[in-house]
């Protein structure tokens, strides 16, 4: 027993309780998390959302987290939803015979509802033993009017900062993480109270409920995380399975800590592969102290060499995480294969008191074998799928930042299908660079509605970096350009000439093979596009003259390389 402490007796109007129906792979959901999350900060203490992963949209793919639950379908199934994001206010019928609405009505149905008057009050606590993990929620129920006969108490658990994939995600930019991932919020995890809650027996004006409900909380569910720093109770009185009459939330509490100042590194996570001796670590930290994290102190070392320093400020309650992005690391020696240990050795300033956690690892951070040589003229060919509006691509040059070339996003296609589109890329200066593209979706160009692909080339027509587009929200190359002789005549091989110079409507090509080989011809103009090509197959020993119509080429400089099996052969030529 427990005399009322937690709910108001006066009477009050209705909260709202939004329940949104949505998944992973719902590419109209962000846009329902935002409007929800607008509906809830104009009335921070009066709509209450519980975010419910259900149907074939929240069906996970390989790999992805799976965020349904039990309750879902049973849920979902009384609101006649026929669409997705689908959302119930309060489980209120407003017109015809469902709950279901559409996202574009919810602010003004939650308006109306919050104007009727409530004839109960609903209060709750929670708190969590760190130590056993049990979740203690307290709540309370008063009765300011007579209410229905049939209440039945609910009380949800949800989930906040839940971090993963989600379609359509810049539809809601707020929630999308600095590494493109997506931050889950009031998700749905478990009902305390079962399927459609607990009955009220007693409903008459001046009632008084009070009921206790305990839960240890297991490590995960469907081996999502259940982090204990991110839990709200959302707490709420029901008219049988339909009608809501009012509701609360509350933050979960956290007692029994065993350190004040504990530091976790959870992970360290940078690209896979390196060009140069530059690498950026992101370390996730999770405080399981008691105090907050302001400062922390980390030491890093690259391949097993000497630590150095890096001192972190900022702001991390007691079982919140966060991303420690670090400045760029260089000066190091690159090895086929590269690790970076990082670990936290002062929290505010005293010595952490959990060494069992300070430290971890990434390992297998690659050399980059991807690399061009002989042309500063490139050409990058982006084959799109059909939702080209969501394909955007650059080409940066990591010494500088500059953004060398870039491109999309692309006009969609009528139906699944492909469309190739081609940029010149012209380089002036060797070393490393970054190609990055980019889904706007989240499922790269090659999932099903069209089979988009990509590749830079130099100007001998050779492969310098490709992609199946099979990826998520962005697919990250880095190559090394070695040299910068233009497209301009290379020293292979002097057998070939080339006549007349200047050309103007034919080239003649005289070149003497010591045995049979395979002779391809291709023509480039300036910036490294293709413009003409031969395959002349297998050519037998001895002398041979090509006669190639250049016509209708446009005057200027190109460049002609001679494929000779293995081997090529450059010459500048002009066309007059």
């Amino acid at each position: 027993m427990f005399a009322q402490t937690i709910v108001d007796t006066v009477s009050h109007n209705k909260k709202v309780v939004l329940e949104e129906y949505t998944g992973i792979h719902c590419g109209y959901c962000p846009d329902g998390h935002k409007i929800a999350n607008q509906i809830k900060a104009a009335h921070p203490n009066d709509v209450f959302l519980i975010n419910i992963h259900q149907g074939s949209y929240a069906n996970p793919g390989a790999g992805e987290p799976n965020y349904k639950t039990s309750f879902g379908d049973a849920l979902a199934a009384q609101t006649g939803l026929t669409g997705y994001p689908s959302g119930t206010i309060n489980r209120h019928v407003f017109s015809g015979t469902t709950t279901a609405l559409s996202r574009s009505v919810w602010s003004a149905d939650a308006n109306i509802i919050l104007a009727q008057p409530s004839y109960a009050n609903v209060g709750v606590n929670a708190v969590v033993d760190l130590q056993t993990r049990v979740l203690t929620v307290n709540v309370e129920a008063y009765y300011t009017a007579n209410g229905s006969t049939l209440n039945m108490l609910n009380v949800a658990l949800l989930q906040n900062n839940v971090e993963g994939p989600q379609s359509g995600a810049s539809s809601n930019p707020t929630q999308v993480l600095p590494n493109g991932n997506y931050n889950h919020s009031h998700m749905l995890r478990h009902l305390l109270s079962g399927q459609w809650g607990d009955s009220i027996k007693v409903t008459t004006q001046g009632t008084l409920f009070q009921k206790t409900y305990t839960y240890t909380l297991p490590a995960n569910i469907n081996s999502v995380d259940l982090e204990l720093g991110n839990l709200e109770i959302v707490a709420f009185i029901a008219e049988g399975k339909q009608e809501i009459i009012t509701g609360v939330e509350s933050k979960v509490n956290l007692t029994n800590f065993l350190n004040a100042k504990d530091v976790s590194v959870v992970s360290v996570s940078s690209y896979n592969e390196l060009c140069d001796a530059k690498i950026q670590p992101t370390v996730k930290i999770k405080n399981l102290g008691s105090d907050t994290v302001t400062s922390a102190s980390f030491t890093y070392a690259i391949n097993g060499g000497a630590a150095s320093t890096y001192n972190w400020t900022g702001s991390l309650m007691p079982y919140s995480t966060t991303d420690v992005v670090f400045p760029i690391i260089s000066s190091f020696t690159v090895l086929a294969s590269n690790s970076i240990t990082v670990a936290v050795v002062n929290v505010n300033g005293i010595a952490d008191q959990n060494v069992a956690n300070n430290s971890a690892t990434k390992s297998n951070i690659l050399m980059s074998s991807n690399s061009s040589s002989g042309s500063t003229g490139h050409v990058f060919t982006f084959v799109q799928d059909q939702y080209g509006t969501e394909s955007t691509w650059k080409i940066t040059e990591d010494a500088t930042g500059t953004v060398v070339a870039q491109g999309g996003p692309y006009a969609n296609l009528a139906a699944a299908g492909i469309l190739a589109h081609t940029a010149n890329v012209t380089f002036s200066a060797t070393g490393c660079y970054t190609l990055m593209v980019y889904d706007a979706y989240g499922d790269g160009i090659n999932a099903g509605t069209g089979a988009g692909n990509y590749n830079l080339k130099n100007a001998f027509n050779q492969v310098v970096v490709s992609s199946n587009g099979i990826f998520g929200k962005e697919d990250r190359k880095v190559f090394n350009l070695l040299s910068l002789v233009g497209i301009e005549e290379t020293a292979i091989n002097t057998s070939l000439s080339i006549s007349p110079v200047p050309a103007k409507n034919n080239l003649n090509l005289n070149f003497n093979l010591n045995d049979t080989k395979t002779v391809n011809i291709n023509i480039y103009n300036n910036l490294g596009a293709l413009v003409i090509t031969r395959n002349e197959g297998e050519l037998s020993t001895g002398n041979h003259t090509l006669d190639i119509n250049v016509s209708k080429l446009s005057k200027g400089i190109y460049y002609l390389n001679l494929q000779v099996g293995e081997n090529n052969i450059a010459k500048k030529i002009v066309i007059e």
